[in-house]
């Protein structure tokens, strides 16, 4: 048997030139020329000596259409119109099966191959241009045998092989996790129908386990075709583990669904990993007992970054329904919702001593939690900026949007709470225990309390700033404060509190119960308190007032608390303006 070499394909140089020799066929006038040239390394693990030992499938798309040619050696040249074209190329050895060898020690039928990302290349009459493109290492799988095979042999130096699934049945795991390691680059891709990787027979273990070093990537940018790896409900195990100094990217057009597990992570677990999610579903996982995170678990020294996809419809038994991050989660796009808490965090729980940021179009929506924090709870640092929503979720006690703990420091300078609900107790929009800083036009508007606050309830020893021109209005509270509820420190460096409203309860704009509320600059106007003797900004006693006009304000009546401001404490007006309804 003749021994293989595994030498091949790095890249692919595309030139496009006005003329050139070629085994394809050279232009006409008006026409240009790619010119194909194929060079040979150690890139792409291929059963061939030479590049000129291998079959090209080359397919130009472009102005007119589609160009399908074969290539059997180092070069070429296609006659193309003008205009940009994409270019896709296919290697394959003289027998697309890889022998079998001991050697390699390699099942007959994997099918091994080379496949170059697609490239675009713009080709002027006359003129010349070029372009590269870089081929990978790939294979295909119809069974676990095959599936087991291609990640075990695939090249140990971080080099990526592509595995593309053909199988349209499931491939079903049955014995244990499928690893990668050692230094091993794999990706999964399906380039037609959906193919699905599901398992029986193990369930206290991983479907995929990613250890150091080794990266796992779940589709391609582009990818037309959809993966969905499908656990086990019975299941006692996330559906991917990442392990220390592993990596997981998930694409588009790939899902993890229907596994439960009674440990951190419905779907998937980091522990010491990163992940990174560009788009995809993660969906209807479940963690129990009083295990957290029924999507996603970032245990300690672990990183997610979320810029793109769907985490939805899970469980967790503790708290975060989506995600419960232990270390750094970053979320710049994206959506989490529909997820639920049986405590906190219906949408994301993170824990002190941890950052979670929200940026760009990040939307955590419809969630629900079972005490605290429909959307987010808090006891770390928190930063909300951008376009980012933390909108109509629901907690069955207190913090129907945000839940912050003492320990928790929230930073929002962009986006916006709204339209969240406390269905039992106070702060349909934010419940404050910490530091919360509101700048940047953000708004925390149209939530809901069943008791105080529908806006923001700010307790004792907590800390509230609102500035510029950010927004706390038309909130509704069935008791005191529709608006803001504040028992500890709260400032108004600018902003709004406006058209806020009680049900029964005192002080429709602001209810300040004990608390120091300073204004420095700002507004609290069109505010309706239910209370039988609620009287537009009828405040408790006297209050000062420098540098400004207080329209509608009645300093002299008896002590009712008013549609604009209920005073229980201790209560300065520097520059603001309290206006009737």
């Amino acid at each position: 048997m003749k021994k293989h070499t595994f030498a091949i394909l790095s890249v692919i140089c595309i030139f496009a030139l006005a003329s050139c020799f070629s085994p394809f066929d050279g232009g006409n006038e008006g026409e240009g020329t790619i010119v194909i040239n194929i060079g040979a390394s150690n890139a792409a693990r291929i059963p061939v000596s030479t590049p000129s030992e291998m079959t090209h499938i080359i397919t130009l798309t472009g102005p007119g259409g589609t160009i399908n040619r074969t290539l059997d050696g180092p070069t070429g040249t296609i006659a193309v119109a003008p205009g940009t074209w994409t270019i896709n190329i296919d290697a394959r050895g003289p027998n697309e099966y890889f022998p079998m060898s001991t050697e390699f020690g390699l099942p007959t039928d994997i099918i091994l191959r080379a496949v170059g990302s697609p490239t675009n290349v713009t080709v002027t009459a006359g003129a010349s241009a070029s372009a590269t493109i870089s081929m990978i290492s790939a294979a295909e799988v119809s069974n676990e045998a095959q599936l087991r095979a291609a990640v075990t042999w695939a090249r140990a130096d971080g080099g990526e092989k592509r595995i593309r699934l053909t199988a349209t049945t499931p491939i079903t795991l049955t014995t244990a996790p499928v690893i990668v390691t050692g230094g091993r680059n794999i990706t999964l891709v399906a380039n037609s129908g959906t193919r699905t990787i599901n398992r029986t027979g193990f369930t206290s273990q991983p479907m995929f386990q990613v250890d150091s070093p080794g990266t796992l990537r779940l589709g391609i940018p582009g990818m037309v075709g959809n993966i969905a790896i499908v656990g086990d409900a019975g299941a006692n195990a996330a559906i991917i583990e990442v392990n220390p100094s592993a990596d997981l990217i998930m694409n588009a057009n790939v899902t993890l669904t229907d596994n439960t597990s009674g440990s951190g992570g419905g779907a998937v677990q980091l522990n010491a990993g990163t992940f990174t999610m560009y788009g995809g579903t993660i969906s209807d996982n479940e963690v129990t007992g009083g295990s957290s995170g029924g999507g996603v678990a970032v245990n300690a020294g672990s990183a997610f970054t979320m810029s793109g996809g769907i985490i939805s419809d899970n469980i967790a038994g503790n708290a975060g329904g989506g995600v419960v991050n232990d270390n750094i989660f970053i979320m710049s796009g994206g959506t989490i919702s529909g997820n639920d808490a049986s405590t906190s965090g219906g949408g994301v729980t993170n824990w002190a001593g941890s950052t979670f940021t929200m940026s760009g179009g990040a939307a955590i929506n419809n969630n629900t939690a079972g005490t605290q924090g429909g959307g987010v709870r808090n006891d770390g640092n928190f930063t909300m900026n951008g376009s980012a929503t933390i909108n109509n979720n629901a907690a069955s006690f207190s913090g129907g949007g945000v839940h912050n703990e003492a320990s928790g420091n929230i930073i929002m300078s962009g986006g916006a709470i709204n339209g969240n609900v406390a269905t039992s107790s106070d702060g349909g929009g934010v419940h404050n225990g910490g530091s919360f800083t509101m700048s940047g036009g953000s708004t925390i508007n149209g939530n809901t309390a069943g008791g105080a606050a529908g806006g923001v309830h700010n307790l004792a020893g907590a800390s509230f700033i609102i500035s510029d021109v950010s927004t706390i209005n038309n909130n509704t509270a069935v008791m005191a404060g529709g608006g803001v509820n504040n028992i500890g420190n709260f400032t108004m460096s600018g902003g709004a509190i406006n058209n806020n409203t009680t049900i029964i309860g005192n002080g429709g704009g602001v209810h300040n119960a004990g608390g120091i509320f300073f204004i420095q600059t700002g507004t609290i106007n069109g505010n309706t308190a239910g209370s039988t003797n609620g009287q537009a900004m009828f405040v408790m006693s006297p209050i000062a007032a420098y540098g400004t006009t207080l329209p509608g304000t009645d300093f002299s009546g008896p002590f009712f608390d008013g549609g604009g401001v209920s005073r229980n404490g201790n209560f300065s007006v520097t520059n603001g303006v309290l206006a009737a309804p």
